[in-house]
C-alpha cells in the first residue's frame, strides 16, 4: 500500500469519529423569555343604590324620610366625578372622569379606574356634581352629553342631583317631589376611608353604597312638606337646602367592602 493511501486513510479514520460525536452533541436550549412584572392594576368601582339598606325601587311609598313623610322615587340620578385614589403615604392618584349614574339603569352603575400604579391604597375621594371648568360647556361626550337630560343650559350648567317622585302630605294626599340640584355652589367632595387595598399588577372591586335618606338627614334634616320642589336657580328661595344638600350629600356615601 502507497504511503498515500496509507495517510489518507487515517485522516478519514480521524474525522468520522469526529463527525459523529458532533452530530450527537444535544443542540443548546434558546433561554427562557423574561416576562417583566406588571407595575399597575384597576380597581372597578360598584355602585349601589339604597334607601336605609332597602334597595331602590320606583313608583310605590316604599320609603321614609327621618321626617316620617313616605315618599316614592321615579327618578334617581346624580354625577360623581374627578376620582381619586390615596395611598398608605398620602400620595394621590387622579383621574379626570365623569360619570352619571342612573338607579334605573344598572349598566351606569360600574366603571373602572384603571393604570393605578402599584402601592397600598386607604382612600377615595370623588366629586358629587361637575367642576366648574366643565360645568357650563354643554358640549361635552359621554356621560356629560345634554341629551342625558341632566344640564339646565350652558350659563346655569349641569344638574348635579336629580330626584323625581311624590310625597304623602299630613291629609293623606300626594304631592309633587322634585329636587334639582346644581350650580357651581352645589359642588361637593367625599372622602371615603377604605379597607387597605394592595395593587401588585392586580385588579380589585371596590363596593361603593349610596344612601338616599342620609341626603336628607344626615346632618341636616331637609322635609319635604312646603319643601317640595326646588331646582337650585332660586338664589333666595332655594339657597338654605341647597346648603343642607350640599353639606349632607358627602355622608350619603359609604365603601361596603372591597375584593
Amino acid at each position: 500500500m502507497s504511503k498515500y493511501l496509507l495517510a489518507g486513510s487515517l485522516c478519514l479514520s480521524l474525522i468520522i469519529p469526529s463527525a459523529l460525536l458532533t452530530s450527537c452533541r444535544k443542540k443548546a436550549k434558546d433561554p427562557e423569555p423574561v416576562v417583566a412584572a406588571k407595575t399597575y392594576g384597576a380597581i372597578t368601582v360598584k355602585v349601589s343604590n339604597e334607601v336605609d339598606g332597602s334597595p331602590v325601587t320606583f313608583g310605590a311609598y316604599s320609603f321614609t324620610n327621618a321626617k316620617g313623610e313616605r315618599y316614592s322615587i321615579n327618578i334617581l340620578k346624580y354625577y360623581i366625578s374627578n376620582f381619586t385614589l390615596v395611598g398608605e403615604d398620602n400620595t394621590e392618584t387622579n383621574y379626570h372622569n365623569y360619570k352619571l349614574i342612573d338607579a334605573k339603569d344598572t349598566s351606569t352603575c360600574r366603571f373602572t379606574l384603571d393604570s393605578i400604579p402599584n402601592g397600598n391604597y386607604k382612600a377615595i375621594k370623588f366629586y358629587i356634581g361637575v367642576d366648574s371648568l366643565n360645568n357650563h360647556t354643554g358640549l361635552q361626550e359621554g356621560d356629560l352629553d345634554p341629551i342625558k337630560q341632566m344640564i339646565w343650559g350652558w350659563k346655569i350648567g349641569y344638574i348635579f342631583f336629580k330626584h323625581e317622585g311624590t310625597f304623602r302630605n299630613d291629609t293623606g294626599g300626594s304631592e309633587i317631589l322634585l329636587y334639582h340640584l346644581g350650580t357651581d355652589e352645589a359642588l361637593s367632595q367625599a372622602s371615603i376611608t377604605i379597607p387597605l387595598i394592595t395593587v401588585k399588577g392586580n385588579d380589585h372591586t371596590l363596593y361603593l353604597k349610596f344612601n338616599l335618606n342620609d341626603v336628607y338627614h344626615k346632618p341636616n334634616d331637609v322635609g319635604f312638606k312646603r319643601n317640595n320642589i326646588h331646582q337650585s336657580t332660586d338664589i333666595f328661595g332655594d339657597a338654605g337646602w341647597l346648603l343642607d344638600l350640599r353639606t349632607n350629600m358627602p355622608n350619603a356615601f359609604t365603601c361596603s367592602k372591597v375584593e
